[in-house]
């Protein structure tokens, strides 16, 4: 099954090859971080079962970019924001280990803000994925009913 570590890794290729002068930091904000970088977080995620055959899975995503450093960046900050934004309004392909596209993904709520003062840019949005349950207890499902019907006398 697809997960939102699937996604992260979607947007990760998607960032990599279009920003490759920004590398991704995963560890946490408040330890300090190289300029420039960016981050990917997950603010909410939410796993309900639709049927007893589906499972949604919704995800608030939130992508920040900080420029090389304070003082300069703005313009560079403005294009991500234009490129990115133009990027997340297609569906992003998910692929597995081998290369193959299995999914796409779409980003609803798309919000960006720049923070001039300290040269960074937010993006926040949502997904939701919606799949089938795997087949774990390995009992068809009836496709085929036969029955007779009789009359009582």
């Amino acid at each position: 099954m697809l997960s939102v570590i699937d996604i992260i890794r979607a947007l990760s290729l998607l960032i990599e090859e279009k920003f490759p002068d920004f590398p991704v930091v995963d560890r946490d904000l408040t330890e300090g971080f190289p300029r420039p970088c960016y981050f990917i977080d997950v603010e909410g995620l939410v796993t309900e079962n639709l049927t007893n055959r589906l499972i949604k899975e919704t995800a608030d995503i939130e992508i920040s970019f900080f420029a090389e450093d304070i003082y300069e960046g703005f313009l560079r900050l403005l294009e991500v924001n234009s490129e990115l934004v133009g990027a997340l309004t297609e569906p992003l392909p998910i692929t597995d280990m081998n290369g193959e596209t299995v999914a796409h993904v779409v980003f609803n709520d798309v919000r960006t803000e720049i923070i001039k003062a300290d040269k960074s840019l937010t993006f926040s949005m949502t997904t939701e994925l919606i799949q089938g349950v795997p087949d774990t207890d390995n009992h068809p499902l009836i496709d085929t009913v036969e029955f007779e019907v009789g009359v009582n006398k």
